[in-house]
Formats: structure tokens, C-alpha cells, sequence
């Protein structure tokens, strides 16, 4: 670090001033020469100007020392040099130590304010949070439903749909966020659940006191260049505007995906979203499975205190067919097995054992969606949501042809291709503040083929398609960001052997 000059100059003068005659034995009015010539030879050198060595002076003089009728001033060169050689080195003894003291002081402090301006930096780019949900589940079931066997568990595991079933259950999610510079972020949440279940975070009490598991729910890297393009890469967030009709809330998507949302007015805005995710890789075969999705929609408060949102999407999965073995050595399809199936889709056994089980149907989905919000008694809202879904890749001679000859196992008519939601809800979009409250009230109708089982809502029928039925809901905010939630679903089957289940759900929630 460079001192300046006239610090070390002051500073020495400063110490001369204090003790200059014990320093050098000299009698005060020796003293008083040996100062003045000082100032003097710091005058000339520019060091000091003509005030501040008057000024000096001035100060030797308040402190009591004896001022001579006429001070000697040291007027040649050779004088002036043997007064400088003289007083350097004891200046230097007693100018250093302050000096060192008050440079080290510096570099401490300069230091420490770094130190600080890195930490206040770091935590302002890294967020943390999350939330708790502590529920209570009843099912209920009707003690004419049939036995039937579980899709996902064959060959032999028999479900038994009479019995009451009460669960206690955790939710527990933690999220960190950072972001790595203006236009880039990092995200990470890990959650409670499991690898086998991608709709459920989920975990039941009553294991005999096991540890639960802990499994990454989300990890992606967000891109937005400006405010209209967003892309996303990882183990993302459903990019989709959806309901759980097509779409669990607990689902999350692996892959790519980007939207572009172009505000035209402060009334009106588009949007427009593309993404493509892997469903199942395999290292023997290139017939990998995937979903491409597309979804254009608008925005708009066409009146003040009105918002609607309509949105039409188109969503594929590649190679999600079922290929059966036609003869014993044939070549092994059981690679098209779906790793998890819930309930409903139309299945046909791949394999002459009758052990594994293929989808019998396409799933290419059309999928229109909308809300009607009514604001004008903010913050109280009144939602109208629609939802409406059909399977086009379902197609009757192609499935009849994939399960001729082979035994069946679908629930649901082959033209169970379609599934519609209608709900309306009142109160506070938004549940963060104590006595905030929401009502609700959604039908939802969804056939067996009309979307795949493995990805929509896992709560209502238990999860799975061909079901029909109500949810009625409400929330009410206890304390802040604390809020208590009541669900009650009741569904029966549209086709097939008899199913029918209540559900009813109190759920205890904590953000973070």
C-alpha cells in the first residue's frame, strides 16, 4: 500500500512535537531551532505548504515550550543536511510503529469490508425454502366393488377394494435457489417419495418407525434472456398450463423445454410453450420413449376486474405402444412394458407366460384448457376452470389388431377416448395470512384411453382414468403462511366391473 507523503510528514512532525527535546538532549531553545529548520526543509520541498508550517509552528509553541527571543534558523545546506541526518533515525523509530500500526489497521478493515461485501453477495444469489403437509387420509370404498388385479403388480397380486383404509401422512420439500448471474439460475429441491412413483411425494406413517427416503424432485437450470423467453433444462417444473386432469401436481418433467409469452398491451398477451422429455431409456434398443409437447394459449383482461386464459396444447409420446412376442423365441418386447402404470388405460399381455403387460393404445393428446377469473371483488376471487382432453392417437382397428389373440386386461369400452373437468372456486387465489379462506367444487369425467393412467392426478379414484366424480374442497389460513386444507372425493367407475371410492383428505400445510 502507498503512504502518502505528507501523512509521514505530519506524522513525524507530530512525534518531534510531542517529546522533541528528551528525544535529542538538546535545551528548549536548541529544540525550537531544530523544529523550525524541520518545517522549513518541508516547506521548501513542497511537502507542507506555508499555512500548515505556520500552523506547526503555532502548536510547538502552545504546548508551553520556551520560544527564544530569536529562533536560529539553519540557512545552509550543510546545516540543514546534519539537522536531517540527525533526527531521521529517532523520527523512524517513532514514526514506524504508528505508521505499521495504522497500515495493518487499514489492510484489516479493507479486508473485512471485502469479506462482508462476498458474503452479503452470496446470500443475496442463493434463496432457500419450502413447505410441510401433514394429512390424514380415509378411504372408503363400497363393499360391492370387485377384486381386481393390480396393473402394476402382476402376474398374481389381487387388489381387494372393500376395505376402509385410514393413513397418516408427510409431505416434507426444501429448495435451494441460486442465481448464477442475471440471466441464468440453479435450482434444486429435494423431497420425500420414492424412484417407483413419479405422481406421489407422498410418505405413509406406520413403517415401524423406518427411516424415510429422499429423492431429488427437482434440478434444473433456467435460462431468460429478457422477460418474454424462458428455457429450462433438468428435472423441471411442469412448464404446461394444465389441471390435474391431464397432468399430477406432483409430476415433474425430465428434459428440455421453452416458452415465449409476448405482452401486446397491458390487456392482452400470448404465450407459446415447446418441450421434449424422456419417459424411458434403454441400452439394448433405439426405441427410446419420449413426449413432445406444444401449447398456445392467450391472456387477457379484456374488462377491468375480468381475466380469462385460454390455452390449446398437443402433447405425443413416442413409442409408447406395446410390442407382443408372437412365438417362443421371438425376439423380447418386454422393454415396451410401462415402467408404472396407475389404473384405467386399455392393456394387452406382451408375452405367451401372460406375465407382462404393453399399452394397447397411442396416446397423442389434444388438450384445450381455461380459467374465468373474476376480480372485481379482489382479494376475493370467483374461478371458473374448464378443462377438456381427447385422446386423437386412439384408434379402434389398431388396438382390436394389437390384442387379437392375445388375452385382454383394460378397464373401460374401447371408445373411452375422452375426459372433460368443469370446477368453480371462491376466495383468495392465494392462501398466505391467517383467515384467508377458499371454497371449491369440480366435477371431472375422464375415460379409460383418454390419457395415459401413469401421469394424471394420483388422489382422485385413487388415481388412475375411467372414473367419474366431485371433489369438494376448502382451505383456511391459520397464521402466516400456515393454512389447513379439506378435500372430499367421491368417484365411481365409467366402465367395466364396479369400483367406487370416497376419499377425504385433511391436509395441515407450513411454508418456509
Amino acid at each position: 500500500m502507498m503512504i502518502n507523503r505528507k501523512y509521514l510528514a505530519c506524522a513525524a512532525l507530530s512525534a518531534l512535537l510531542l517529546n522533541s527535546a528528551a528525544v535529542y538532549g538538546q535545551t528548549p531553545e536548541q529544540s525550537f531551532d531544530s523544529i523550525v529548520a524541520l518545517i522549513e526543509i518541508l516547506n521548501e520541498k513542497g511537502i507542507i505548504n506555508q499555512e500548515e508550517a505556520d500552523r506547526f509552528i503555532a502548536r510547538y509553541r502552545n504546548q508551553g515550550q520556551p520560544a527564544p527571543q530569536e529562533a536560529k534558523l539553519y540557512q545552509s545546506e550543510e546545516e540543514k543536511k546534519q539537522l536531517v541526518d540527525t533526527i531521521t533515525s529517532e523520527v523512524a523509530q517513532r514514526v514506524s510503529p504508528y505508521v505499521e500500526g495504522r497500515v495493518a489497521k487499514d489492510i484489516n478493515e479493507k479486508f473485512k469490508e471485502k469479506e462482508t461485501a462476498e458474503a452479503s453477495h452470496w446470500a443475496k444469489r442463493i434463496r432457500f425454502g419450502g413447505d410441510m403437509r401433514l394429512r390424514y387420509q380415509g378411504d372408503y370404498f363400497e363393499e360391492q366393488n370387485a377384486n381386481f388385479l393390480d396393473p402394476s403388480e402382476l402376474p398374481d397380486q389381487v387388489v381387494y377394494p372393500q376395505t376402509e383404509r385410514q393413513r397418516g401422512r408427510v409431505r416434507v420439500r426444501v429448495a435451494a435457489e441460486a442465481q448464477v448471474n442475471d440471466q441464468v439460475k440453479a435450482v434444486v429441491r429435494l423431497s420425500t417419495g420414492n424412484e417407483e412413483d413419479p405422481v406421489s411425494t407422498n410418505d405413509t406413517l406406520g413403517d415401524y418407525m423406518n427411516k424415510d427416503s429422499v429423492v431429488f424432485d427437482q434440478a434444473y437450470v433456467q435460462w431468460q434472456p429478457n422477460k418474454e423467453i424462458t428455457a429450462w433444462g433438468g428435472r423441471i417444473p411442469n412448464p404446461w398450463f394444465a389441471t390435474d386432469l391431464v397432468w399430477d401436481s406432483d409430476l415433474n418433467f425430465e428434459g428440455l423445454a421453452a416458452s415465449y409469452a409476448h405482452e401486446f398491451n397491458d390487456k392482452l398477451s400470448a404465450f407459446l410453450t415447446l418441450g421434449a422429455f424422456g419417459i424411458d431409456e434403454f441400452a439394448e434398443t433405439t426405441e427410446d420413449k419420449y413426449l413432445y409437447g406444444a401449447q398456445a394459449g392467450i391472456d387477457t383482461r379484456f374488462m377491468e376486474g375480468y381475466r380469462f386464459k385460454l390455452a390449446v396444447a398437443y402433447y405425443d409420446y413416442d413409442n409408447l405402444v406395446g410390442k407382443a412376442d408372437t412365438a417362443q423365441g421371438a425376439p423380447l418386447t418386454g422393454y415396451t412394458a410401462p415402467q408404472y402404470l396407475q389404473k384405467g388405460n386399455t392393456l394387452f399381455y406382451l408375452d405367451p407366460q401372460n406375465t407382462v403387460l404393453g399399452l394397447a393404445s397411442d396416446f397423442q393428446e389434444l388438450n384445450v384448457t381455461g380459467t374465468f377469473d373474476v376480480e372485481f371483488f379482489d382479494p376475493v376471487h370467483i374461478m371458473l376452470t374448464g378443462d377438456f382432453v381427447k385422446n386423437i392417437g386412439y384408434d379402434e382397428d389398431e388396438v382390436a389388431e394389437r390384442i387379437f389373440g392375445h388375452d385382454t386386461y383394460r378397464l373401460g369400452d374401447v371408445e373411452e377416448d375422452e375426459g372433460y373437468l368443469v370446477g368453480l372456486s371462491v376466495g383468495y387465489p392465494k392462501i398466505t395470512e391467517r383467515w384467508q379462506w377458499l371454497a371449491s367444487l369440480k366435477y371431472k369425467y375422464l375415460e379409460a384411453d383418454a390419457v395415459l393412467d401413469a401421469f394424471t392426478d394420483s388422489d382422485f379414484h385413487l388415481g388412475g382414468t375411467n372414473a367419474e366424480g366431485w371433489i369438494l374442497g376448502g382451505s383456511l389460513g391459520l397464521a402466516k403462511n400456515v393454512w389447513l386444507d379439506l378435500r372430499w372425493l367421491s368417484s365411481d367407475e365409467i366402465e367395466g366391473p364396479q369400483f367406487s371410492v370416497d376419499t377425504l383428505q385433511i391436509d395441515l400445510n407450513v411454508k418456509y
